[in-house]
């Protein structure tokens, strides 16, 4: 496009990663592949909690000695772990990256491991040399089916025409359906009368299990209670919160051909995109079935979904399995559903199968990566190895007992499944079926300057959703997808 910069100077980031990338091919200072004291050592970035940390540092221990007595008569490998801030782990590698001295191993948001791809400073996994004696038989397509699937897709990506495993998925994170029993018993008689009026399955004793069951029940359940607004729904206003959504409607933002890896967005044209779109505008200003019942979780200034459902102002929301600590905690009698999915009216209206008309969730999580720095050193296997035995479904299975998570691995998540309870046997099973987030190396724009503006006039009704979406496509194109086109 006349005027605008090629793609590598579109992305100041990637280009930083990309000139330190060089720059240690160069010959920078690197540390040496065995230390004065005899061992390797493979410098760790990672973003864990403090809890996390410690449950980290004794299983990186076992691994130290495991590795020990599997290599007898070679060096001994020590993990160099490093706590970095999540929200910082981007500008930190930019940093070290034009120095040339990033770490050998990340663990890193999925949303930004394209990034590190693009700035050809991740190494390939499957070009590693041990990758066929740590998973054999196995190649960097059917090793998938080890993981959960969309985990594993955002690890596997297109950059200049080819495809490549750039990270292993080391922790998946996904949204359910909240929903609070006290106060589902305290409207019993609403939601009866509700059930009465739709002719919709509805009941106090359980959670919607379409979206017309839940605007029906998010109705019921918004009212004045002495005093005080209660509201049958929260929704937030990000892209990562409405995934679910759109996944279940069958409308994505980016679309990517899996044959070629050429990303294109159509949701100006998409049918499914603008009922969607006007349905949830519908949550909260309302339609002709009734008023709204969503409480503005968007909005600024009120309460977002995690805090309005702990303090009993939304009596559903969509949140993720880090909260259920935290709300068995405070003693809140609540219960953990499926992503509602179409009426089979709606289904059909939209032109989604049956066999696909199922409950969705979003991904969120990391990936490890192996990056340049340790192939330089010459110490990537052993950053590979320590990865392939972090993901193995025992590591993984201890990890989400001692901490409460879901295993990336699907033979770790079998193993735990009787482990657990409903609420996060729930979120087992979700995982399974989460979508993807858009593989795009600059999805904080997408997310921030284009989706989550728009979608904030829509749900306040200052912009109709067929403009809305005209909108987005416009941005997605201009902004996103023609720095990729022009690389």
């Amino acid at each position: 496009m006349k005027g605008r910069a090629p793609f590598s100077l579109q992305i100041p980031v990637i280009c930083a990663l990309a000139a330190g990338a060089l720059l240690a091919c160069g010959g920078m200072d690197l540390p040496p592949r065995v230390a004065e004291d005899g061992a390797i050592h493979l410098s760790c970035w990672q973003s864990y909690n403090t809890e996390e940390i410690r449950v980290f540092d004794e299983l990186v221990a076992r691994f130290e000695a495991e590795y020990a007595e599997r290599h007898p008569g070679e060096p001994p490998v020590v993990i160099d772990s490093e706590a970095v801030p999540f929200d910082n782990m981007d500008q930190q590698l930019s940093t070290t990256a034009q120095s040339g001295r990033t770490p050998d191993i990340v663990r890193l948001d999925y949303n930004k491991i394209i990034m590190l791809a693009f700035g050809q400073v991740a190494v390939p996994v499957e070009e590693i040399g041990n990758f066929g004696a740590l998973f054999p038989g196995e190649d960097m397509l059917s090793l998938r089916n080890r993981f959960v699937g969309a985990a594993y897709d955002a690890c596997l990506l297109w950059r200049l025409g080819e495809r490549h495993l750039y990270a292993l998925p080391e922790q998946v994170t996904c949204l359910a359906l909240m929903w609070n029993r006290a106060l589902f018993r305290a409207r019993r008689d609403a939601i009866e009368a509700e059930a009465e009026r739709t002719g919709l399955p509805l009941s106090h004793e359980q959670p919607p299990r379409t979206w017309e069951e839940l605007a029906a029940l998010g109705r019921a359940l918004t009212w004045q209670d002495e005093g005080r607004q209660r509201y049958g729904f929260g929704m937030r206003d990000s892209l990562w919160f409405s995934l679910p959504i759109l996944a279940v409607h069958g409308v994505e933002v980016i679309s990517q051909d899996p044959e070629t890896g050429h990303l294109s967005c159509n949701l100006a044209s998409s049918e499914r995109a603008a009922i969607l779109f006007g349905r949830m505008r519908d949550f909260y200003l309302g339609d002709e079935n009734g008023p709204g019942f969503e409480g503005g979780a968007w909005s600024a200034g009120s309460d977002r979904t995690d805090r309005g459902f702990e303090n009993g102002s939304y009596a559903m929301v969509q949140e993720g399995s880090w909260q259920l600590r935290r709300y068995r905690d405070v003693g809140l009698d609540f219960g953990v559903a499926p992503i509602p999915r179409l009426s089979d009216a709606m289904a059909e209206r939209l032109g989604i199968p049956p066999e696909e008309n199922i409950p969705r969730t979003n991904l969120g999580g990391a990936g490890m990566c192996v990056l340049r720095t340790a192939q330089l050193r010459g110490v990537d296997e052993q950053a590979l190895e320590f990865m392939a035995w972090w993901t193995s479904p025992e590591v993984q299975a201890e990890w989400a007992l001692a901490l409460g998570q879901i295993p990336v691995t699907l033979e770790a998540q079998r193993m735990i499944e009787d482990q657990v309870d409903d609420r996060a046997r729930a979120f087992l099973i979700l995982s399974r079926n989460a979508a993807p987030m858009p593989r795009v190396p600059n999805y904080a724009t997408l997310e921030n300057d284009v989706y989550n503006t728009s979608i904030q006039r829509v749900y306040s009704g200052d912009l109709e959703p067929h403009e809305a979406l005209r909108r987005m496509e416009r941005d997605i194109n201009r902004e996103i997808l023609s720095l990729v086109r022009e690389r």
